[in-house]
């Protein structure tokens, strides 16, 4: 019978004393917060969708807990260590109004990020990585294509950097004013979202899976 290794994040062996790393894919309990859209936690896949109705949106989101060493409240992220969130991504419905994003922040609802976080931004399918210490910062990486997955891998340096890379190549660097640093001082989330537009008619889904969050503690 044939071994079947499932995907880890591209790091040492498991497991570890100085990093905390978080499965977060089909986990049952994630909130939701639609308006017209929905979303399904299954096997293999969390899949937020929009519906055909304008101004449409599907959105989940898990408080996170035990992103630190001890240091701080149980909800916080630590953004002075190192963290990385591995995830596998596909979108499905073309609508040029359509955004969908992947984001760790400080708060639960769908938008561009306006405090402390970092994620990805979907416009359709043009990708944009973005990161918030004092300023938004974006870069422009590779395009999907529809129905299709691609590899993502975020990676927090601290104080320095994000780094960004689709299918193991790096594709695109934040720095600056766009590196999360400190603490929110409040309860942190991983936030799954997809909205579309005034014209509507199209269902846009977003799809992810092998979603882990790798957070540093020392």
């Amino acid at each position: 019978m044939a071994l079947v290794r499932r995907r880890r994040p591209n790091v040492d062996t498991f497991p570890y004393s100085d990093r905390k790393c978080r499965p977060l894919n089909h986990a049952a309990n994630w909130s939701s917060s639609h308006v017209g859209g929905g979303a399904i936690a299954a096997p293999f896949r969390t899949h937020v969708n929009t519906s055909i109705a304008v101004n449409s949106r599907g959105l989940f989101y898990a408080t996170l807990f035990d992103m630190n060493s001890g240091n701080l409240s149980i909800g916080i992220i630590d953004w002075d260590k190192r963290l990385e969130i591995h995830v596998d991504l596909a979108r499905v419905g073309d609508d040029v109004q359509c955004i969908g994003r992947l984001q760790l922040k400080s708060v639960n609802t769908q938008g561009v990020l306006a405090a402390l976080g970092l994620g990805l931004e979907i416009n359709n399918f043009a990708v944009n990585g973005e990161g918030y210490g004092t300023a938004l910062g974006t870069v422009a990486l590779a395009a999907l294509t529809s129905n299709r997955v691609m590899r993502f891998k975020i990676v927090l340096t601290p104080g320095v950097s994000i780094a960004f890379y689709q299918n193991g190549v790096l594709m695109g660097t934040l720095t600056g004013t766009a590196v999360p640093v400190g603490n929110s001082g409040g309860q942190d989330y991983c936030v799954v979202s997809i909205i579309n537009g005034a014209a509507g008619a199209v269902d846009c889904n977003l799809i992810i899976d092998n979603f882990w969050v790798v957070q540093w503690i020392v």
